[in-house]
C-alpha cells in the first residue's frame, strides 16, 4: 500500500503506518474473497475499472465500509500495468461498527 495523509480521516492509521503492507491485511476477513474477485475482475476487464464495497479495519480494530473505486495506470513505453490508483468514500458517515 501507498497511502497519502486523507487514510488517517477514515481509519485513524496514518500514511507511515501503512505504506509497504499488503492491503489484504486491513480488510474485513468476511469481504476478502469478494474484495479478491474484485480486484481480478479490474485486472482483467477491458476498461480496468473496479468498484467495491467492503469493510476495512481501523486503527483501534473497528470496522468502517467504504466504498472504492480502482482503475489501473499503465506504464506509457511498455503498455503494461505499472499501478493502481483507488478513491475511497466511507459509508454511513462518522459511524463504525465493532470489531466481529
Amino acid at each position: 500500500i501507498f497511502a497519502d495523509h486523507r487514510i488517517s480521516t477514515i481509519t485513524g492509521h496514518m500514511p507511515h503506518e501503512v505504506t509497504g503492507f499488503n492491503a489484504y491485511k486491513f480488510i474485513h476477513t468476511e469481504d476478502t474473497s469478494v474484495t479478491l474477485f474484485a480486484h481480478h475482475l479490474m485486472f482483467s476487464s477491458d476498461k480496468g475499472t473496479g468498484m467495491i464495497v467492503y469493510r476495512l479495519r481501523t486503527r483501534d480494530d473497528k470496522y468502517v465500509y467504504l466504498k472504492t473505486v480502482g482503475c489501473l495506470q499503465y506504464d506509457s513505453c511498455t503498455s503494461q500495468v505499472d499501478h493502481f490508483v483507488c478513491v475511497n468514500q466511507q459509508l454511513g458517515f462518522g459511524k463504525y461498527w465493532a470489531h466481529c
